[in-house]
């Protein structure tokens, strides 16, 4: 294959970069600043709340459909904590 022209398309470029230019002033007293987003902070908490425990889910489910799981006194006792972490 041969090559006849340039195209004008295609100009021929300089094979280095552009040196960038410095900064006209450098800043007095730089500083960083963090923002958390709203869901970042919704994602930390999630990872705070504890797993879930399979085997105490189906003993649970498994009191519940023998009628054994006294639903009165753990009702109160989870309305107690509910309150609690509301507060």
């Amino acid at each position: 294959m041969e090559i006849n022209r340039i195209d004008s398309l295609f100009p021929i470029r300089p094979n280095h970069a552009p040196i960038p230019e410095s900064p006209a002033e450098p800043q007095a007293n730089p500083s960083d600043r963090v923002e958390i987003s709203p869901r970042a902070r919704f994602r930390d908490q999630l990872r705070q709340v504890p797993d879930v425990r399979a085997e105490t889910v189906a003993a649970l489910r498994r009191a519940i459909g023998d009628g054994t799981y006294d639903v009165e006194n753990k009702l109160v006792e989870v309305l107690d904590k509910l309150l609690d972490d509301l507060t």
